[in-house]
C-alpha cells in the first residue's frame, strides 16, 4: 500500500472512480447528480468513467515502481 498526499491507495486505478482523489459529484441540483465529480488532486471536475489522464497515471506509475511508501505532491 502507497500513500499519497495523505490519502491510501492498495493499486493503479484505471477510472478516475476507482481513484482516492475522485470525491465524487459535488455540485448542486442543477446538473444531474452522475454527470461528473470532483478531482482533488488535479481540482477539476472529471467524469465518473473517464479514463485516468496521462499525468496521473505518469505519477501512479513512478509510485508503484518505486520502493518509497510514502509520497508528497505537490500541484
Amino acid at each position: 500500500m502507497k500513500v499519497i498526499a495523505g490519502k491510501e491507495i492498495e493499486r493503479q486505478p484505471s477510472f478516475c472512480h476507482e481513484c482516492p482523489f475522485y470525491e465524487g459529484y459535488q455540485g448542486n441540483n442543477l446538473r444531474p447528480p452522475d454527470t461528473s465529480g470532483w478531482c482533488g488532486l488535479r481540482e477539476k471536475y472529471k467524469r465518473r468513467y473517464d479514463n485516468v489522464p496521462k499525468v496521473c497515471a505518469k505519477l501512479f506509475d513512478k509510485v508503484f515502481a518505486s520502493d518509497q511508501e510514502v509520497w508528497n505532491v505537490f500541484a
